[in-house]
Order: C-alpha cells, then sequence, then structure tokens
C-alpha cells in the first residue's frame, strides 16, 4: 500500500529506518497466552496470528510533557502539532488516549482512524461515534482484547454501529497494544501507550509521532489481522481514498432522493397548468 501522500513535510523525526525480515518460526498454537488476570487459554492457529515485526527509527527532534488531566492536555500540548516531531507524554489522572485524539481532531479532520486498545469505555465509544457522525472521522476500525465484547456490552455495540457506519470493522483476537494512528487533511500520526481507551487513575506513558511512514507501517500491520469475530465479511483495508463506502452510498442516496424530489415538484408544476376540461 503506497500511503507516501501522507508524508510530506521535512521530517526531522527519521533519518533511518530498517525493517526485521519476518522470523521463520512459527506461533505454537498448544501456547496459553498470560493476560492480566491470568492465562487465557491457546492461542489460535497460526494463520489467523501476525508473525512478530520490527521498524527502527531514528528520532531527531523530541518534546517532553508531563499532565494530569484532560485540560492540562489541551493547555500543555501545542497547539499545531509539527511534521516529524516526536512528543513524549506522561500523564497521571484523568487522561486516556481519546483525549489526545481529540486534541489532533481541534487541529485537523481525520480521513482515517485506527484504534487498538484491550477495551474502550463507553464513554469514549459516544464520543467517537458522535465524531463520525458530524464528519471530523471518515472511517474508523477498531482492534480490542477478547473480554471486550462480553464486559463492555454496550461499550462493544457502539463500536459496531460505528464501524458499519463508515466502512470500518470491530475485530476481535488476542489483543494487548495501545496504538492509535490517523491520517489527516494536515499530517499523519502514531499513539503508542501503555493506557487504553479509559481512564485509569495511574501513571500512564503516551509517544505521538507525526510521521507518514510510520503510520503506515502500523496501519499495514493491523490490516492483517484476522479477527475472531466474523460481524464484517465485507470489509477491506481503508486505501487512502476520500470517503468511504458508506459515504458514496450515503451520497448517492441523497442524489436520488434529490432527483426525486425535483421530479415530483415538475410533474405537480405540468399537472396544475394543464387546461381545465368541459364544465358540466
Amino acid at each position: 500500500m503506497d500511503l507516501s501522500f501522507f508524508a510530506t513535510g521535512e521530517s526531522r523525526f527519521r533519518t533511518k529506518v530498517e525493517r526485521e525480515p519476518e522470523p521463520a518460526e512459527e506461533l505454537n498454537a498448544d501456547q496459553a497466552l498470560p493476560s492480566e488476570d491470568g492465562p487465557i487459554g491457546p492461542i489460535p492457529d497460526a494463520h489467523q496470528m501476525r508473525a512478530a515485526k520490527m521498524i527502527k527509527t531514528t528520532v531527531g527532534h523530541v518534546q517532553m510533557i508531563r499532565m494530569i488531566s484532560d485540560k492540562t492536555a489541551e493547555l500543555l500540548l501545542p497547539r499545531h502539532f509539527e511534521t516529524g516531531v516526536c512528543y513524549h507524554c506522561m500523564s497521571y489522572g484523568g487522561i486516556d488516549l481519546w483525549s489526545y485524539v481529540k486534541h489532533i481532531l481541534r487541529q485537523q479532520r481525520l480521513r482515517y482512524l485506527m484504534i487498538s486498545s484491550w477495551i474502550v469505555s463507553p464513554d469514549d465509544a459516544r464520543e467517537i461515534k458522535a465524531a463520525v457522525e458530524a464528519g471530523d472521522v471518515g472511517r474508523v476500525d477498531f482492534y480490542v482484547g477478547d473480554i471486550f465484547q462480553g464486559g463492555y456490552r454496550g461499550a462493544y455495540d457502539i463500536c459496531l454501529e460505528t464501524a458499519a457506519m463508515c466502512g470500518g470493522r470491530v475485530a476481535i483476537f488476542h489483543n494487548h497494544a495501545k496504538i492509535i494512528l490517523g491520517f489527516g487533511d494536515s499530517f499523519p500520526f502514531v499513539m503508542a501507550s501503555s493506557c487504553n481507551l479509559n481512564i485509569n487513575p495511574r501513571l500512564e506513558q503516551t509517544d505521538i509521532y507525526t510521521d507518514g511512514e510510520l503510520a503506515a507501517w502500523y496501519k499495514d500491520y493491523f490490516d492483517g489481522i484476522h479477527a475472531f469475530n466474523r460481524d464484517f465479511p465485507d470489509w477491506h483495508p481503508w486505501e487512502g481514498q476520500d470517503g468511504t463506502e458508506a459515504e458514496r452510498k450515503n451520497r448517492e442516496a441523497a442524489g436520488k432522493e434529490a432527483a426525486d424530489e425535483e421530479k415530483s415538484g415538475r410533474a405537480d408544476a405540468d399537472a396544475a397548468e394543464e387546461p381545465a376540461g368541459p364544465s358540466e
């Protein structure tokens, strides 16, 4: 996938990128994967899991920020992010990953948003849906942990509705990665964090990279995830096109409705102009 369009601007962040080849050793389907609450059973077949990958970057410009709440995030984060910069953030208290995304949405519309989190809180799920409905986010894909569907049913249903309305998907698998990436009208970004999309009163760290190639690298990895659920059989990876399939269908439906109204109006006008027949 070529997303070089988004890797624009002078990058002081990346001077060298090295990629490791896929390891030859396959995953053992009989292994048990540990979770925060203990073992969760054997992993799925190897074809359902992606092999480990690595990318090496050289950082040339760094900003370090410390925050304790969503409000201080708005105050301390730069009003306009620079391209090719890494922002290292330490937070304690009322901040989760969605707090950082909201700050980016104040700067630009996101044509594509990818969210990887163990869970998503109901409040965040509702705000993400509202952002899609408002047109601030064009397409969103969710990658969540296997606990999410059963343990957070309300939030899960909201995420299903959101993904369905914009051509995205909700993929369930043995996921514990906290990654958010996006391609916006002005700049791309990647967030790598210790926190999920829920408020956690603990010390958390988040790194925000404004680099298009890094965002494309992560997206390519998650595009290849084979989900446990089969809720989106017709899903296809976002390829940088303007608008989603759902948006296109909505535009076509709106155009057809307008054309039908115009045709109906013309028919009414013609009927009103017809001469009256002879009176009895």
